[in-house]
């Protein structure tokens, strides 16, 4: 979104993203997106502006033991976020991590109406793609059409959007490029599709 918008981001992300052939890019504006992971606590060496969380499971519990002790890691992570902090309102547990934040503002997301930013008029479209619309305080702000199945990905992209509402992005611009994302190198790629069975590639989800 942001490059398409002629923002030229720095980015560091975990995958190789089509639109760049890479996992990250030099810019020459003063933002850099970052795919921070929790694992050892690495991502609080980070004092982002802005912080998006998008869900909190029990995973990594050979480092963390219990959940609870991931909940606290994402709070000491929140606490070092320095302007506004966009949460996934649906999620019990990232809801737990911002709770008692004062050090910036928290945005929501997600299917609840209760959300900041929700979608709303979801419908499965050819080849699984879905098509919403998403509601910003309780008015319609845009329509959106993805190129990538699952539940998961409505999540990602209402994340997205709203962190690019946020940076002034204009909307036609957003939902251009989240229709235009088709995804990053093996995270539920889609391959094609093969005697009626559509085939993808993924490597960190099992049966």
């Amino acid at each position: 979104i942001l490059i398409e918008a002629g923002k030229d981001p720095s980015a560091v992300i975990g995958g190789k993203l089509p639109l760049i052939g890479s996992n990250g890019r030099a810019g020459k504006s003063d933002t850099i997106v970052c795919e921070a992971c929790e694992y050892v606590d690495t991502f609080l060496q980070l004092y982002p502006a802005v912080s998006v969380i998008l869900n909190i499971d029990n995973d990594h519990l050979d480092y963390f033991k219990t959940v609870d002790n991931i909940i606290a890691s994402f709070h000491k992570f929140a606490l070092q976020t320095s302007k506004v902090i966009f949460v996934n309102g649906d999620n019990e547990n990232a809801m737990k991590a911002v709770k008692g934040i004062t050090n910036a503002k928290i945005i929501t997301f997600g299917f609840g109406k209760s959300n900041d930013y929700y979608a709303e008029n979801i419908e499965c479209a050819k080849r699984a793609r879905d098509k919403f619309t998403i509601i910003k305080n309780g008015s319609k702000k845009a329509n959106i059409i993805l190129s990538i199945p699952g539940r998961h990905n409505i999540y990602n992209a209402l994340a997205s959007f709203s962190v690019a509402d946020y940076l002034g992005i204009e909307t036609s611009s957003i939902e251009k490029s989240i229709h235009s994302f088709t995804g990053v190198h093996r995270r539920f790629e889609m391959l094609g599709e093969f005697g009626g069975i559509t085939v993808a590639d993924d490597f960190a989800h099992h049966p």
